[in-house]
């Protein structure tokens, strides 16, 4: 079944910009370990919201903030100047990803 643009745990194209970031940086932007971990967030983040847990119920808000979050932290990384500030950027953005899983399971 294809996934429709409301359905998921971001929209396909903050997902789009979120695996082009995370296979298509320049070499040594990304170490290949937050490459690992931020592409398993994104699988755990989309297959949480495709198999709910029952007792769950995500508002609009909850998920708004922390698609706008995934996006800040998209921005933050392509702004950087410094080596540290695209680690920070990588990191929160991961953790917005388990962020949101954690809103579906």
């Amino acid at each position: 079944m294809a996934k429709g643009a409301e359905f998921g745990s971001i929209p396909d194209d903050v997902f789009g910009l979120v695996v082009g970031l995370y296979t298509s940086a320049a070499p040594g932007a990304i170490t290949d370990q937050n490459r690992i971990d931020g592409l398993a967030a994104l699988a755990r983040a989309e297959h949480a919201a495709a198999n709910p847990d029952q007792a769950k119920n995500p508002s609009i808000v909850s998920l708004t903030m922390l698609c706008i979050e995934v996006q800040n932290q998209m921005d933050a990384f392509k702004n950087a100047t410094q080596q540290v500030d695209r680690d920070n950027a990588v990191h929160a953005l991961k953790n917005a990803l388990v962020k949101l899983a954690g809103l579906f399971k």
